[in-house]
């Protein structure tokens, strides 16, 4: 068995493009909240693929060629079923006691727990993109106590730098509105 540690990172360097490439042909965008975990799962699956593969990928040309279209079809197929799990889990609860809570209180206040969850994603993805400004900015606006011309003055802006500024963040977080819609 294939288990040396310099040998399993030569190969994850050699073949991280193969996990980028399946990254990209299951339609999960780099800005993807989950980007980091799938890859890693991806990454631990490529190890059990090599692990497996009857031939030297990192060694003989001919073995690498057959490694990448094995291992491309594993990495797709674990992709997919990394996808199909996640669509299935969409309620997180920490522990047993709060979804009993949840229960309680019914339909309404767990789909009000939910959406406070995707509100939570959205602002920590929404945070990492954006300046400290901007981001404080966001907050006014989700907030919606202030008119433009008081967050103008709020900010020390003009409120046509307002007006800019909030259409600059549209378009950065224009692909993060399916952490909103759920």
């Amino acid at each position: 068995m294939k288990e040396n540690s310099e040998e399993l990172n030569a190969l994850l360097l050699q073949f991280e493009a193969l996990i980028h490439k399946t990254m990209s042909r299951l339609n999960i965008p780099q800005n993807n909240m989950f980007y980091g975990d799938f890859t890693q799962e991806l990454a631990l699956k490529l190890i059990e693929i090599y692990q497996t593969f009857e031939g030297e990928p990192l060694v003989s040309d001919i073995d690498r060629y057959k490694f990448t279209a094995y291992a491309g079809r594993g990495l797709y197929w674990q992709g997919l079923n990394l996808l199909r799990l996640d669509k299935l889990d969409t309620f997180y609860a920490t522990d047993e006691e709060e979804m009993d809570w949840l229960q309680e209180q019914g339909e309404d206040a767990a789909e009000t727990f939910t959406t406070s969850i995707y509100i939570e994603d959205f602002l920590k993805q929404a945070q990492a993109r954006l300046s400290a400004e901007d981001y404080q900015l966001l907050l006014h606006l989700m907030e919606g106590k202030y008119t433009m011309q008081e967050l103008a003055e709020l900010m020390n802006v003009s409120r046509d730098t307002i007006y800019q500024r909030r259409q600059k963040m549209q378009g950065r977080l224009r692909d993060l509105k399916e952490c909103l819609i759920h």
